[in-house]
């Protein structure tokens, strides 16, 4: 009777869970979150939009936006690009990245916005760089705020905690998607420092335990992650990597 009780609140919260302490899905009001693996989540409501398509299900749903966070190859990848494109999709990114990609693309830079007002979709970037690392320089990369018809949704692509973060807390984010992998972005400690600076509803980390995709070197602990958390009143969300 317990364990239903405990399941039945899970649900309700809009979240399903796995065998572990991981969570397959999030769903905030009318739109489910999924993590794909490394950067790559597809957010599915009225419309589908990918982050960081460079992990893909066997079967990807198409898409009707793709938001790609920097030009980097495990990001910008035309080839999973290709596999979720139509000829309707709209592809927003960095010159960097749009310049390898094809369809109806857009460049974007840090402060810049789209309003698809037709999809009730309004999208800006914000900075996205490494202080003390020559990975991302300032200004290569955007983190994505997604207003989705009033439920907004920030992916902070690879980053460090960076002073821009200051101007996300009047935002009031449902839902935070942060890398905590280190070495080439924030690691645990310094993304939970950033989550208390950004305040979102609830945070969901990223960009960690990559190494069936290709990437060494970001390994790390999401519950030690979710400890820095406690008591912070900020809900951290643990998803299974579904590819």
């Amino acid at each position: 009777m317990k364990y239903l009780m405990i399941l039945l609140i899970a649900l309700l919260a809009g979240c399903v869970q796995t065998q572990t302490n991981e969570w397959a899905q999030y769903k905030v009001n009318d739109i489910t979150i999924k993590w794909l693996g490394h950067s790559a989540f597809i957010v599915d409501g009225e419309k589908t939009i990918y982050f960081d398509p460079f992990v893909l299900d066997a079967n990807p749903k198409q898409a009707d936006y793709i938001l790609i966070t920097h030009e980097h190859f495990d990001h910008c990848s035309p080839e999973h690009v290709k596999r979720i494109q139509t000829d309707r999709t709209r592809i927003i990114s960095t010159f960097g990245c749009i310049e390898k990609l094809s369809g109806k693309t857009n460049s974007i830079k840090p402060t810049e916005s789209f309003n698809y007002t037709f999809d009730s979709i309004y999208i800006v970037a914000y900075e996205s760089y490494n202080n003390d690392k020559s990975y991302h320089p300032r200004g290569d990369g955007v983190g994505f705020l997604v207003d989705f018809n009033g439920t907004k949704i920030y992916h902070a692509g690879d980053t460090d905690n960076v002073e821009e973060f200051a101007n996300l807390t009047q935002e009031k984010i449902d839902v935070l998607l942060v890398p905590i992998g280190g070495k080439y972005t924030m690691n645990a400690t310094e993304a939970a420092a950033a989550v208390k600076i950004i305040k979102p509803r609830v945070v969901i980390p990223m960009h960690f335990n990559s190494a069936k995709y290709g990437i060494t070197d970001v390994e790390a602990d999401a519950e030690q992650f979710k400890a820095l958390l406690g008591g912070s009143g900020i809900d951290v969300v643990i998803l299974k990597a579904a590819a």
